[in-house]
This record gives C-alpha cells, sequence and structure tokens, in this order.
C-alpha cells in the first residue's frame, strides 16, 4: 500500500489542473484520480476561469509558466473571486522569484517543484484541502459567532427596554405609593390636630393651648438633640395631652388648678391616666400615650398619677410637662394670675430641679431667650420656605406650617400636600372671611414638584 493510501483526504473534493503541457496534466490526473478526487483539467489558464465559473472547485493546482496568462495571475483571480478555493503552484527549480509573487499575489496555499513525486502531490493536495475545510469551518463559525453576538446583542437590547420599562413603572408605582403614604400621613397629622383642636373646644383660654404646647415640646425636644421618631411622638402627645379631660366636667375645667376643691381636684387628677388609657388603644399611639399619663409628674416625685420622679419620668413627659405649665401659666389655667412670657419663663427656671428637670429647663432657656420659641410651625427654621397667597398656591404644595384661621382655628395641619379641591376650599374660605391669609410651603418639596416650575418661584 503505497504511503497516500493512508493519507487522510476529503473524499469527492473536486480538484480542477491547469497546465499548458498535456502530459503534467495526464500524470496529474493518473495520481490524483485513484484517491477519490473529482478531476477537471484545463490546459489554459482562459479555460480554468470557465470551469471555475460552472462548478464549485475545492482545489486549483495550477502551473506557473502557461503562454497568454501565467499561474501568478492566474491564482491571484482565483483568489479574488473564489477566495475559498484552495491552490497550489507548480513551478520550476529556477523560478524563486516568480514563486514568491504567487505567494503574495495568488495566495497559494504550497508550491510543488518539478518534478515532483506522487507522494510529495498527494501530501500538499490533502494539506491544502484540509487547510481549505478548517478556513471554511472557521469562517462559517465566525459567521454564526456574528450571527449569535447579533442576537444577544438584540435580546439585550430588548431585556434593557423591559428593565427600562418595568423599572419606569416601579418607579411610578413607587411614587403613587409614596404620594398615597405623604397622604396618610398628612391626614394622620390632620386628625390628631383636630382632635386636640376639639379638645380645647368650650374654654376660650383653652383655645389653641395643645397646638401652641406641641410646638414649644418639639422645638425643646430638637433642641435637647432628639431624633426626627422622637421628636413627633412628644409632638402628638402634646396635641392629645389633655384628651382626658374629656371626661372632666365643664365646671372643673373652667377653674385654675389651685380653684378646684380637694373632690374636684381628685376628679381632675384623672385625666392623664383615662388619656393614656384611650390612647394605647390605638397602636400608632401606644408611645404618645405613655407620655400623656406622665405629663404631670414632677421631678421631686410629688406630682400625678403615679409619683415618679427624676429619670424615671419618660423624657418626652418631662418636656411635656415645662410645655405645658409655661402655656398655662400664660392663660391662667394653673392661677388666677395671667404671667407674661418673660414671667412664665422665670417660674419654670424657678423650680427647676424640683418640678422639672434642669436639663429640659436649660433647653428652654436658651429657647426661650430667642425667637425660637414663640414661632409658628416646626421644622421650617431648618426648611426654605415660601409664603404664598391664596391664589399662588398649586396642587403638589407641601405646607411647612399648620395654617390656621386669625380666631386659632386649625385648617390644615403642616406637611399636607395640597390638592385642587383644598385649594378651591382655601381660596373660598379667605373671599368669605375677607381675611388676608398667609399659607407656607416647603421650597424644595415644591421645587421638586411638576405642578411648580422653578420658574414660578416666589422669593423665598
Amino acid at each position: 500500500m503505497s504511503e497516500s493510501s493512508d493519507t487522510p483526504k476529503r473524499a469527492g473534493a473536486t480538484v480542477l489542473c491547469v497546465d499548458d503541457d498535456r502530459t503534467i496534466l495526464l500524470l496529474l490526473s493518473r495520481q490524483l484520480a485513484p484517491e477519490g478526487y473529482q478531476l477537471l483539467t484545463a490546459s489554459s489558464a482562459a479555460d480554468g476561469l470557465k470551469l471555475l465559473e460552472q462548478q464549485a472547485v475545492a482545489l486549483v493546482v495550477s502551473d506557473l509558466r502557461m503562454p497568454e496568462m501565467d499561474g501568478i495571475e492566474f491564482l491571484s483571480q482565483v483568489r479574488s473571486r473564489w477566495p475559498a478555493t484552495a491552490r497550489i503552484l507548480l513551478t520550476g527549480q529556477g523560478d524563486i522569484d516568480d514563486t514568491i509573487a504567487a505567494i503574495n499575489e495568488g495566495g497559494i496555499y504550497r508550491y510543488i517543484s518539478k518534478p515532483f513525486t506522487r507522494n510529495d502531490l498527494l501530501l500538499s493536495v490533502r494539506d491544502a484541502l484540509t487547510y481549505q475545510t478548517l478556513m471554511s469551518e472557521r469562517n462559517q463559525l465566525a459567521l454564526l459567532t456574528q450571527e449569535q453576538n447579533r442576537q444577544l446583542l438584540a435580546i439585550n437590547a430588548e431585556l434593557e427596554e423591559r428593565v427600562e420599562a418595568r423599572t419606569a413603572e416601579l418607579k411610578k408605582e413607587h411614587n403613587r405609593v409614596l404620594v398615597a403614604n405623604e397622604k396618610l400621613k398628612a391626614g394622620f397629622a390632620v386628625s390628631v390636630k383636630v382632635f386636640a383642636q376639639l379638645i380645647d373646644f368650650g374654654e376660650e383660654r383653652y383655645t389653641g393651648h395643645s397646638r401652641r404646647v406641641a410646638q414649644v415640646a418639639r422645638r425643646i425636644a430638637i433642641k435637647m438633640g432628639l431624633d426626627r421618631s422622637q421628636s413627633q411622638d412628644i409632638f402628638i402627645s402634646a396635641l392629645l395631652h389633655d384628651i382626658g379631660q374629656l371626661g372632666v366636667s365643664p365646671a372643673i375645667r373652667s377653674k385654675a388648678a389651685n380653684e378646684l376643691t380637694p373632690p374636684e381636684m381628685e376628679q381632675y387628677r384623672k385625666h392623664p391616666a383615662r388619656g393614656a388609657m384611650v390612647l394605647m388603644a390605638v397602636p400608632e399611639l401606644r408611645a404618645a400615650g405613655r407620655l400623656v399619663r406622665a405629663h404631670h409628674e414632677r421631678f421631686d416625685g410629688l406630682g400625678y398619677p403615679d409619683g415618679l420622679s427624676g429619670q424615671d419620668i419618660p423624657l418626652g413627659a418631662r418636656i411635656l410637662a415645662v410645655a405645658n405649665d409655661y402655656d398655662e401659666l400664660q392663660t391662667g389655667a394653673m392661677g388666677p394670675e395671667y404671667f407674661e412670657k418673660d414671667q412664665a419663663r422665670d417660674f419654670i427656671q424657678q423650680w427647676s430641679g424640683r418640678r422639672y428637670d434642669p436639663l429640659v429647663v436649660e433647653a428652654f432657656s436658651a429657647l426661650s431667650s430667642s425667637a425660637e420659641l414663640h414661632l409658628a410651625g416646626t421644622d421650617h427654621l431648618t426648611i426654605r420656605e415660601l409664603a404664598l397667597q391664596p391664589e399662588q398656591i398649586e396642587a403638589g404644595m407641601v405646607l411647612s406650617r399648620d395654617l390656621v384661621s386669625r380666631d386659632g382655628l386649625l385648617l390644615l395641619a403642616e406637611e399636607y400636600m395640597l390638592d385642587d379641591e383644598w385649594i378651591g376650599m382655601i381660596q373660598e374660605f379667605a373671599r368669605s372671611q375677607d381675611a388676608s391669609l398667609v399659607i407656607h410651603v416647603d421650597a424644595d418639596r415644591t421645587i421638586n414638584s411638576p405642578h411648580f416650575p422653578a420658574s414660578k418661584h416666589p422669593s423665598v
């Protein structure tokens, strides 16, 4: 068995042999045909090109020296027009320069020097066809990879679009939940403040009492470094601190504390515990309920209802005691005398360490010596506000202060997000009362609202 018979080859591959010497063509045919190749022969480059135009050819074996068109030009055209076809050059021993040109221009895979052996020819053909197959498979794989990459890019683009769309939906839903949550919190705050207003209703000296106590208490809490959650609990408890007095007779409520008879005092002293019991039934108000129960305790232990002293009294209740007495001293609720602000402050300071926690009194004194204590609202000292007339307000604005009528009635609580319905009601109220009504809104939260472009902002 010849060496070539064990050599792998592409069965049935079409090989075109081109040479002007018929003897060489016959030799090539005799050596390649037995190996299973489909043989085509041409005696000129022109005839070879015609055959290539008529059918697919896997390999071209061409002589270098041919009349009219030599092997260099012929293989160069094959390379240009049928780049997937492998190319072998037959050349003489003295044709080294032309062989190099054929390699460069014709892109030949291999050249075979004449005279050649059968084994050299078969090995060269086999290797050329193998190379051509590998190159074809590589090109197909490259095309497949490109197509898969294109498909992946398309899938990624589609996924990105879907993610962006879903993100936009989630963001819209998140914003909707935030707005709903803001309205829920605002509604809760309004409900608490309206209820506090009902608690104060009846006696003129109580009008606005709970709201004023709440404002002072929260300012003290902030001054003492308490966080927003703790300050809010104190604020809520201050608004509702007298809820237990709804069970006290109007005759008792109309009297100052030092005018009550022993039985009346006994009845009056039940209101902190009664108020706490009412609030403890509402999970969101339990923290406030604990402070309401203890807001009449004294630092020296002589308060009620539990006789707590010092640090055993919740800090919020110690703050509430100062804020409550500061207002009651000015309204005559603690005695027949009506104190001025400075007198009420001096009273609080004189009872530091007995009725009141010295640390709370210190924070209170720092506030009462400035304008902070007497400003309405809560957080507007640390935010930028817009002071607007009723006709300037728009939907989406957030109140930074309670909206209160000139006779002390709460119309809307701070943190409330205005909508078209409330805007109409506010404007109608201002017209009907012929009153100058100023609405304070949070400038930063308003700026972020699409309802109020920056170009329309009044001066802060």
